[in-house]
């Protein structure tokens, strides 16, 4: 299904019969397109019959996705996400000042 706050991210949530939950979330961008599965074996079979129709290419895990970058540690299960622009580019395109990080609690 759609997600009701934007038509460019697919959500797909059900329980199987043996109970366990498969819940996977696809977003896309004009051309770029990220998916995410609690079940590899499903996210593979959506990506699979997306590629059947429209040619999709995957290029493993994701590093960068519309201007954020992805960093990963599976050892200590974190992901991280920051916007990778450069300083002055924010700065030039959107004079309001100075830009500041926002660090966020864990």
């Amino acid at each position: 299904m759609h997600c009701p706050v934007d038509h460019a991210v697919f959500l797909y949530c059900k329980t199987d019969s043996t109970g366990r939950s498969v819940i996977c979330i696809i977003g896309w961008h004009v051309n770029d397109g990220l998916g995410a599965s609690n079940d590899v074996a499903f996210l593979h079979m959506v990506k699979a019959r997306i590629a059947e129709r429209f040619g999709i290419k995957d290029f493993g895990p994701v590093t960068k996705f519309i201007g954020i970058q992805f960093k990963r540690n599976r050892d200590a299960h974190c992901l991280w996400l920051h916007q990778v622009w450069p300083h002055k580019l924010q700065s030039h395109r959107y004079p309001h000042g100075p830009i500041s990080p926002i660090w966020l609690p864990h």
